[in-house]
Parts: C-alpha cells; structure tokens; sequence
C-alpha cells in the first residue's frame, strides 16, 4: 500500500517537474523572442476577438428570435380575444334564438289549448 502511494507521489511529481521544465522553456524561448511571443499573443487575442463577436452576433439572434416570439405570442393574444368575443356574441344570439322559441312554443301551446277548448265546446 506505501508502495503503490509512493509510486503514484513520484510519478505525480515527476509529471509536475515536467509541466515546470516546459513552463520554464517556453518563458525562456519567450525571452529569445520577444517578437514571436508578442505575435503569438496577438494571434490569440485575434482568435477570441473573433470568437467574442461570433458570440454577441449569436446572442443578438437569439434576442431577435425571442423578439420574434413575443410579438407571435401578442399576436395570438388578440386572436384568441377576437375568439372569445365571437363566441360571446354566438352564444348572445343562441341565447336570443332560445328565448324566440320557447315564446313561440308558449304561444303554439297556447293557440293548442285554446283549439282543443273550442273542440270541446262544439262537440
């Protein structure tokens, strides 16, 4: 067990001295060239400038797509309201249809009755 520990620590610590080596390197060549390092630099700078503004250009679709959205979603608001003031006024006038035929039932019933009493009386 402090066998397989202190193999796992001296390989850990050799990789750490390798990272550092290569870490030295690179400041060192850096030394050398300053203009590599600087052009390097101003490479890396480019790319995530590049990538900043795919970026914004990606979250200014997104902004309009959302836009977009909302003005669908007003929209269909105004629809479903024009929807439901038809069927009010529908359900307005079947109401008023309703209210015509059952009055007129009445008076059928009535006319009826009035009918049938004027059988009786002749019979």
């Amino acid at each position: 067990m402090k066998d397989s520990f202190k193999n796992k620590f001296l390989i850990s610590t050799a990789i750490l001295a390798g990272i550092t080596l290569i870490g030295a390197t690179n400041t060192a060549h850096a030394a050398d060239n300053p203009q590599a390092t600087n052009a390097t630099g101003q490479s890396t700078a480019n790319q995530l400038k590049a990538k900043l503004a795919s970026d914004q250009q990606a979250v200014n679709d997104y902004q309009q797509k959302v836009s977009q959205d909302q003005q669908n979603v007003a929209s269909d608001e105004a629809a479903l309201r024009n929807a439901q003031t038809a069927q009010e006024h529908g359900q307005s006038i079947l109401s008023a249809a309703q209210q015509r035929q059952q009055a007129a039932q009445s008076a059928y019933d009535q006319q009826l009755a009035d009918v049938q009493a004027k059988q009786a009386t002749v019979d």
